[in-house]
């Protein structure tokens, strides 16, 4: 218990640290926050596998599954371009929110129509400028949960759809689930608590197609339901351009 409540506040203190050296002069932000990701599956003894790779058109709205909160620092670690479309309460988590802050995160209160509109003009601003790549990530199923049975939101698509962005879709599995996601009533310290407990974590990242939204309802449809067909931990002849399970401090 004690080595793994120490280890906990390791993380804590390393997302600390990474984010006062990001406020240095001509720091890379990027970069950064590849690192931090990297180090935060290190610590945790998760092993990533990728499968394919993302379309590499200049603005994405990324969609996928939403199992808990490794979700996010995977895709950190595969491409730390993304921003993510967070709920609020994220940005009240110790160290964590102010993390999130400073690396961009686009905050929404989903019970909140202010807060949604907000949300969407972000979004809109970004994937409108003409300065650099923009790659805008968000869960349409709104919460985190080990299967998406409920019925996706629209809204990402609808941005896309509008501001003529192509979708990139990906899915994710763990191994073992429970311990890896963050669902019903967990919580992050009590989370990061039971991964320290945990042997053997694997997750698999698989990029899907990327497509011009042209049919709302069927592509949103059709995508939730690609995000819950299988990926096997054990197929050894499957397509991992990245290589077999490997840490996270290796290269992608």
């Amino acid at each position: 218990m004690f080595i793994a409540v120490f280890k906990t506040l390791l993380i804590f203190a390393r997302t600390l640290y990474y984010l006062c050296i990001s406020f240095k002069k001509n720091c890379n932000l990027l970069e950064l926050k590849q690192q931090w990701a990297l180090s935060v599956l290190n610590e945790l003894g998760v092993a990533v596998r990728v499968i394919d790779h993302h379309c590499q058109k200049r603005n994405l709205v990324f969609v996928g599954n939403h199992i808990g909160f490794l979700d996010i620092i995977v895709l950190i670690a595969i491409e730390p371009r993304i921003v993510f479309l967070s709920k609020a309460e994220v940005a009240k988590w110790p160290i964590i929110g102010a993390g999130a802050k400073r690396i961009g995160v686009i905050f929404v209160n989903r019970e909140s129509s202010h807060s949604r509109a907000a949300s969407k003009e972000a979004i809109f601003a970004r994937l409108n400028a003409n300065d650099e790549s923009v790659y805008i990530a968000g869960f349409p199923s709104g919460t985190t949960c080990l299967h998406e049975e409920l019925p996706w939101k629209k809204g990402l698509f609808e941005i896309a759809q509008t501001t003529n962005t192509d979708v990139q879709s990906f899915k994710l599995k763990y191994s073992p689930l429970r311990p890896c996601a963050y669902i019903d009533d967990d919580t992050l310290f009590g989370s990061l608590m039971g991964l320290f407990k945990t042997e053997n974590k694997k997750v698999i990242l698989e990029w899907g197609n990327s497509f011009q939204v042209s049919n709302l309802t069927e592509q949103i449809e059709a995508t939730r339901q690609w995000t819950q067909t299988a990926l096997n931990f054990n197929d050894d002849k499957a397509p991992v351009p990245a290589g077999s399970f490997v840490r996270p401090s290796s290269s992608f």
